[in-house]
């Protein structure tokens, strides 16, 4: 979380506290910090702020309501941190996909090229293909010597 990100429950917390008797600057960071899922702690935070609470320490319903209200918020925040981390990873693999679908592309690109200069090569070797001066000592000697080849028996 950046500096200019505000934790998920600080507007709720920015409300609710002070319906609840609390300063909300002073006890928010107390709830923002347990973010766990350990009941427990939250069980104990919720204690802590109701025995801290100066007007409504003995309304079980309001701190069940307080408690019931952090879950169903984290909850529905950590749904949303899992759908956007998904989506990022589908962005991911699209992107490589995309990378890899171009790669391919100039890969065939690239033989296609290749293959069209054998052709070419085999097609300038052929007898009809080949300059005047090779056809000339082509018939005079009538072969054209292989690489290594020198004409000598010796």
């Amino acid at each position: 979380m950046t500096d200019n990100e505000q934790h998920y429950l600080h507007s709720f917390l920015s409300q609710k506290l002070p319906e609840l008797g609390l300063d909300a600057e002073t006890y928010a960071p107390y709830v923002t910090g347990n973010d766990g899922d350990d009941d427990d702690d939250l069980d104990e935070l919720i204690e802590l702020l109701r025995a801290s609470s100066e007007s409504h320490g003995d309304d079980d319903d309001a701190w069940k309501e307080f408690r019931d209200d952090i879950v169903r918020r984290r909850k529905e925040h950590l749904l949303g941190e899992d759908a956007r981390k998904e989506q990022k990873i589908l962005e991911l693999q699209q992107q490589q996909s995309t990378t890899l679908q171009k790669e391919i592309e100039l890969a065939q690109k690239n033989q296609v090229e290749l293959e069209a200069r054998k052709q070419q090569e085999l097609e300038s070797k052929k007898l009809e293909n080949m300059s005047a001066e090779k056809i000339a000592l082509m018939a005079k000697y009538g072969y054209e010597a292989e690489d290594g080849e020198d004409g000598d028996d010796a």
